[in-house]
């Protein structure tokens, strides 16, 4: 069964839904219909007689959904089935006729006789077993303790080795067969860890009354937390018991087992000897006894919060655990640090009493807990009434502040990725602090407060409410025809760890590792994981490979196949260059590398425009007598298309067209059925034909094209997009502007409904959609449409990529064009703020294109707060911008990228500013004054007027002008690197600023600066040969 599928059927039961199977199965004739349909009901079953009510029960029993689905009552596994379910009508407490159930479902009369045998009576359930009763080989001597998933006893082993143990035997309700098979395997993978601080498993089995049961280590100890109190240890004390218990956890996930559960109760000290030794006890139960109840463990049949959430990590927290990995118990061990050294966790249980299972939930996930050293001088004021802290605490302090905040800040970062990436780590950064060596965990950066500071005074930098968004973005690159519905992020993970790109590996290999770049690249999460992958993977080539030329031959093509899928064409052209230079010299000009290397370089040469280089290219290709041997027909009739499209583009349209014509699609390629590589050769086909100026038959072969996809639901739906857009192109070569646009919203409609809105291709197409309006004389939805492309593609792919430089000269500059005015009225916002919302639906709120249409939002309302007259207008649209910056702040494609961060945070304060929150404004600023250092940096100039902004509305006078003077005067020598798009917020807010500086200071040269207006110009005057001083 698909895993994914059975995560989010669980995940809409968690959820309070009550899912339908029906719409979670496979085809009926795919092989896994029956084994997803007998897992669904595994998991229907369990849920519905948990948490469903009366009529919930009623439609929980094999016979509904044998009425529904007859393949059931075929299943090899309806005995367990039927058992599944007598057990969670047995756990609920309903009494149950087993006979009945042996007449009707014969199959399992077999098992049901083995049940009737070991089922204990109903009166029994979750009473607690009385001192000496046996349990296999041990007799119980008294209860330790019950958790969510079993009770713990202390027994004593009569056979063989005499030793007390600890024995916990699984709570009735969880011990249907399929879980009692998983609860084996995890008690047999448990018996494996062999580590003196993990409490060893020693033996397993079923009870008597049908119960399974493990034996452990019995530990006699307290906790590890209770351990360091009762011992007054030191903080080094400390820290080494804590490394013991990060090794043991690196020990357990080495094997395969992640504990879930790490908790002072967890962790248990023993004295062995006089030495105090660490146990990590309960390792993985909740794991074992079901997949389901790893997610499911928070809550019990009455919604009520099990386990100990302060220890959670956020994203056991987030999507029902789905994504929980060993970095979970990373942050789990730092929380368990966190008290150790505060003497709390940051979550009280004081705090969680007091609210709901959702509210604690949120709070896991967001509540961003003090440094342990501030915490510490927190809670010991409050202890301490008198006003005075007293020397020990004042030292603790002291002694956590710095590296030991940094060392625990780490570890419970909300994102994994930012956190030690395992248990070692810590346990080695620890150990570097204790011989007062560099550690690696470091303060905060600037971009990081910042983000902080967003989420710290949400309050203050509210969020709109009701309102939202735009026009989504869709990926459509060559890459995604080869890897379609591939598991592209288990495989971008293996790119990223996989230590085996450093090894020499066959072609065959090479070729493999060369596909898990390409799907990386193509559907990473998010810029960051994708470029990560690249550099890892291309760093040191040719150290490397250096002495296996024909495998660093194919790496080398493969690379530049990802930077070109990624739109780093000037990247990707010195891979190409060099892979084909050595493809030559290792297996000869004619081999099929040699000719791939080739025909991706001079694509590359044809889309920087260099169609020269690009035919030369092709040509050699082409001329090749054997080609046929080589290529594939297909693969040789898009090689002719593209050199036909490089003459046409070239101005030698005449030979465009004669190979146009000798590459004619024949009925063979035409007639074909539709798959991705037949698809990709008519889309050239029509290019070439477009660019040899047929453009009926260009037009006539898209719309045919279109229509058999429309048609063909079986085709992923990437294609369709990449249609339509290559026929919008088509109608606004002829100046058909209704149909270009119509086939361009219609190909980034299409993204969205095919879950590929996040790829640079899509944003080409909304600046290409952008210049049809504006040809149309649609100046604001051009504007609505440039701004947000332009802004994607700088993000991803920097400002130097061709790409970007290339919009950047043929973006619409609404602001030069008298048609335009001023932004002219709300609408265009307003429709913004709509399409905004469905794509922070569709693609999630921190999605790369959902915060940069944020972004353009925030951008459009400050900008139409400066120009507005009307105080009340001017405040909701510096209020809108606020949020919407305040948002991007949070997202991690602006940590990502510290120039974004430092340029939102500079619009925050300005927002702030002119909603009068000046206090709220002046912490901003004070953050970014910290790394305002950078003399060649424009955002540099830009904050140090905004302090200067705030020093004048607090009357200091003499520090503003100085201020106000550095700024004009870094910000005119460094005014060319501001974004064209945000020439009016920074180079016209300064001028704003400069303005109410001068009517303070000198008002008779304030009507000198109301005529400067750089929203036109583009440029600041020089700045003044003498400044008037009050």
């Amino acid at each position: 069964m698909d895993e994914r599928c059975r995560q989010r059927f669980e995940a809409a039961w968690m959820a309070g839904e009550r899912p339908d199977i029906a719409a979670f199965l496979p085809p009926n004739d795919d092989p896994n219909f029956l084994p997803t349909l007998v897992e669904l009901v595994f998991i229907d079953l369990e849920f519905g007689w948990k948490q469903g009510g009366a009529e919930s029960r009623e439609s929980r029993v094999l016979s509904v959904y044998i009425d529904r689905f007859p393949a059931l009552r075929e299943a090899a596994d309806l005995p367990e089935l039927v058992e599944h379910e007598i057990t969670c009508r047995h756990a609920a407490g309903e009494e149950v006729d087993i006979a009945e159930y042996s007449e009707q479902f014969p199959a399992a009369r077999e098992r049901l006789a083995q049940l009737v045998l070991t089922r204990r009576p109903k009166g029994r359930l979750g009473q607690v077993l009385a001192p000496g009763v046996m349990i296999g080989d041990y007799r119980l001597l008294e209860l330790l303790g019950e958790g969510g998933f079993g009770v713990v006893y202390l027994a004593e082993q009569v056979k063989g080795v005499r030793r007390r143990v600890a024995v916990k035997i699984i709570k009735p309700g969880m011990d249907s067969h399929a879980i009692l098979q998983r609860f084996e395997a995890e008690r047999q993978t448990l018996a494996l860890m062999h580590h003196e601080n993990i409490c060893r498993v020693y033996d397993g089995g079923v009870t008597d009354s049908g119960y399974s049961y493990f034996v452990m280590e019995y530990v006699e100890g307290p906790t590890i937390v209770e351990f360091s109190r009762s011992h007054s240890l030191s903080i080094s004390q400390v820290l080494k018991l804590f490394q013991a218990v990060c090794r043991a956890i690196q020990h357990a996930h080495q094997r395969g087992v992640i504990h879930r559960d790490i908790k002072p109760s967890n962790v248990l000290v023993a004295d062995q000897d006089g030495t105090p030794i660490p146990k990590v006890i309960d390792f993985g139960i909740s794991k074992a006894l079901d997949p389901s109840l790893t997610q499911n463990s928070l809550r019990t049949e009455q919604g009520q919060i099990i386990g100990t959430p302060q220890y959670m990590s956020p994203e056991q927290a987030r999507a029902m655990g789905a994504d929980v990995d060993t970095r979970s118990d990373v942050y789990s061990l730092g929380i368990l640090l966190y008290e150790l050294l505060v003497g709390r966790p940051p979550l009280e249980t004081d705090r969680l009493s007091t609210v709901g299972f959702d509210e604690i939930l949120r709070l896991i996930r967001e509540h961003e807990p003090l440094v342990p050293s501030r915490q510490i001088l927190i809670d010991s004021a409050i202890v301490d009434t008198s006003g005075e802290l007293p020397p020990t605490h004042r030292w603790a302090a002291r002694r956590v502040k710095g590296e030991l905040d940094w060392i625990v800040m780490r570890a419970i970062e909300k994102e994994p990725n930012r956190r030690y990436q395992s248990p070692l780590d810590l346990a080695d950064d620890i150990e570097r602090y204790l011989g007062n060596d560099p550690v690696v965990a470091s303060p905060p950066s600037l971009v990081y407060r910042l983000r902080k500071f967003a989420r710290k005074r949400r309050g203050v930098l509210v969020a709109v409410t009701g309102v939202v968004v735009a026009l989504v973005a869709g990926t459509i690159t060559s890459v995604a025809w080869a890897i379609y519905a591939n598991g592209q992020k288990e495989l971008a993970d293996q790119a990223r760890q996989d230590e085996s790109l450093s090894r020499r590996h066959a072609e065959a290999n090479a070729d493999y590792l060369a596909g898990i770049l390409r799907r990386s690249g193509r559907f990473s999460s998010s810029t960051r994981s994708v470029h990560s992958v690249i550099l890892a993977a291309s760093a040191d080539l040719d150290e490397k490979l250096g002495d296996d030329p024909r495998t660093l031959t194919a790496m080398l093509y493969e690379v530049g196949r990802t930077h070109y899928d990624l739109g780093d064409l000037l990247t990707a052209l010195p891979h190409f260059r060099d892979s084909l230079a050595l493809s030559e010299s290792q297996f000869g000009d004619s081999h099929r590398r040699t000719l791939l290397a080739r025909w991706w370089l001079a694509r590359t040469h044809r889309d920087i425009s260099d169609y020269p280089r690009a035919i030369e290219l092709l040509d050699a290709v082409v001329d090749k007598p054997d080609w046929d041997k080589t290529l594939s027909p297909l693969e040789r009739m898009e090689c002719g298309l593209l050199l036909s499209e490089c003459y046409s583009l070239s101005g030698r349209p005449e030979h465009g067209r004669e190979l146009l014509e000798s590459f004619q699609l024949n009925n063979q390629i035409s007639l074909r059925p539709l798959n991705l590589d037949v698809i990709q050769v008519r889309i050239a086909h029509a290019r070439a034909s477009r660019a040899a100026g047929e453009i009926d038959g260009a037009k006539r072969e898209l719309s045919d094209l279109r229509d058999e996809l429309t048609d063909d639901t079986t085709l992923p739906g990437f294609a369709l997009g990449e249609v339509l857009a290559e026929l919008g192109s088509t109608h606004r070569a002829i100046k058909e502007y209704a149909e270009a646009e119509s086939c361009f919203q219609a190909a980034i409609q299409q993204s969205h409904e095919s879950n590929t809105w996040t790829h640079d291709r899509v944003q080409l197409w909304r600046n290409e959609l952008a210049e049809t309006f504006l040809e149309h004389g649609r100046w604001q939805q051009a504007l609505s449409q440039s701004v947000s492309g332009l802004l994607a593609l700088q993000v991803r792919l920097g400002p130097n990529n061709v790409q970007v430089q290339q919009l950047n000269r043929q973006s619409p500059n609404p602001w030069a064009n008298p048609e335009v005015g001023v932004l002219g009225s709300d609408a265009p916002l307003d429709l913004m703020e709509r399409a905004h919302a469905e794509l922070q639906r569709l693609a999630g709120s921190d999605s790369t294109i959902a915060v940069l249409t944020g972004l353009d939002l925030a951008y459009h309302y400050e900008s139409h707060g400066s120009f507005a007259t009307e105080s009340e207008v001017r405040g909701d649209s510096f209020q809108k911008a606020l949020s919407f910056y305040s948002s991007a702040l949070e997202s991690s494609i602006v940590a990502d990228n510290s120039t974004l961060a430092v340029a939102v945070a500079n619009r925050v304060a300005r927002c702030l500013i002119e909603i009068d929150e000046t206090d709220v404004a002046r912490e901003v600023v004070a953050e970014l004054m910290r790394g305002a250092d950078d003399e060649e940096s424009y955002l540099t100039y830009e904050t140090r007027s905004l302090l200067a902004e705030l020093d004048l509305k607090q009357k200091r006078i003499a520090e503003a002008v100085a201020l106000m003077d550095d700024a004009h005067a870094g910000l005119f020598r460094t005014q060319q690197q501001v974004p064209q798009l945000w020439i009016g917020p920074v180079l016209g807010g300064f001028v704003q600023r400069k303005i109410a500086l001068l009517e303070t200071t000198a008002p008779n040269r304030a009507d000198e600066w109301r005529i400067v207006q750089p929203w036109f110009t583009g440029q600041l005057p020089p700045p003044d040969q003498q400044t008037a001083r009050p």
